[in-house]
């Protein structure tokens, strides 16, 4: 009977450490004056709803990541080596773009109309560049750049002559070409650079001859 009263009376005691630690463990995890409390952080399973509420994200918040940068070699690019007058296009040791195809307003000694081609280059690579790389023909019939140089034509200048380019360098300016009349209605412009183990070409589609 001793012991049955003995094993009862133990019991409050107990029941009331029990009740002290829940009390302090409470105590510590309390914010102290001036902190924060810390969000719970959800479990690994949790989805990205619960994430975002630990994290004190608004709901409806929303992130622009910028566009993953290509790996790819530029050798592998397609470029554009084909567009209407303009256009940039690009070959692969140069960008090229026909500002303007148009009448220059003077017949050539041999009674031909002049064409002026405003073209602008800038080089990728070192490279040399001539009036002679560039060719206005249609339907077969070409007709290579002049290298009379000479020619003072009002709204056709200045005249690209033979140059060489570095890289990163630009070039821009005339070259002319001698057409018999009567002129295509369209017209197609190449231009393809001298270059020791060979170069793109570029063509540029001339619907229209500019006017002057």
């Amino acid at each position: 009977m001793a012991r049955h009263s003995r094993r009862r009376g133990t019991l409050p005691i107990a029941c009331a450490l029990a009740l002290v630690a829940c009390q302090r463990g409470t105590e510590e995890k309390a914010p102290g004056p001036g902190q924060r409390r810390q969000p719970a952080v959800p479990p690994p399973t949790a989805g990205p709803a619960a994430l975002r509420q630990a994290l004190g994200i608004p709901a409806d918040a929303r992130y622009e990541t910028p566009p993953e940068k290509s790996t790819a070699p530029a050798s592998t690019r397609k470029l554009k080596t084909e567009g209407p007058v303009g256009d940039w296009l690009e070959g692969d040791v140069f960008w090229f773009r026909a500002a303007s195809v148009r009448a220059c307003g003077d017949v050539s000694p041999g009674g031909a109309k002049v064409i002026g081609a405003e073209v602008e280059i800038r080089a990728k690579a070192k490279l040399t560049f001539s009036p002679r790389e560039l060719r206005l023909g249609s339907g077969g019939v070409v007709f290579q750049g002049s290298l009379d140089l000479d020619r003072q034509i009002r709204g056709c200048l200045p005249l690209l002559g033979v140059a060489w380019l570095k890289k990163d360098e630009v070039m821009r300016g005339f070259v002319l070409f001698d057409v018999p009349e009567p002129l295509p209605k369209a017209l197609e412009l190449h231009y393809q650079p001298t270059r020791w183990g060979g170069a793109g070409q570029v063509r540029v589609l001339v619907s229209a001859l500019a006017a002057r």
